[in-house]
C-alpha cells in the first residue's frame, strides 16, 4: 500500500484472481481517499477527482502512490474484508457442487 522499494515489491496484478484483485484495489482507493491521500498524490487523475483513482493493471504503479499512515493500513483491510464478503455473495461467483452419490 505504500511506495515500494523497487519493483520486485509490486504483485503480479495481471496474473492475480481478477476478483481478488478487485478487492484488494477497492479497499487500499477506499482507505487512501478516507486519508485525503489524493491531496499529496503526485498523480493529477487523483488529485482532481478528488479521490484515489489509482489503476495497477494500467499504469503499473501500486495502487496508491502516497505513503500511507498505519490507520489507513488497517482501514483497508478492514475494506478487504468486506469486498471479500461481497465478492463471494455474489451468484455468479459460486461455484456448483457435485451431488453426494
Amino acid at each position: 500500500m505504500t511506495t515500494p522499494d523497487t519493483d520486485d515489491d509490486l504483485p503480479d496484478w495481471k496474473a492475480m484472481f481478477p476478483p481478488l484483485r478487485t478487492a484488494i484495489v477497492l479497499a487500499v482507493r477506499e482507505a487512501a481517499t478516507r486519508d485525503n491521500a489524493h491531496e499529496r498524490c503526485r498523480r493529477r487523475s487523483c488529485r482532481r477527482a478528488g479521490e484515489c483513482r489509482g489503476d495497477p493493471m494500467r499504469v503499473g504503479e501500486p495502487v496508491c502512490a502516497v505513503k500511507l499512515p498505519e490507520f489507513a493500513h488497517l482501514s483497508a483491510l478492514d475494506h478487504f474484508g468486506y469486498a471479500l464478503k461481497l465478492i463471494a455473495a455474489e451468484p455468479w461467483f459460486r461455484q456448483p457442487h457435485p451431488r453426494p452419490r
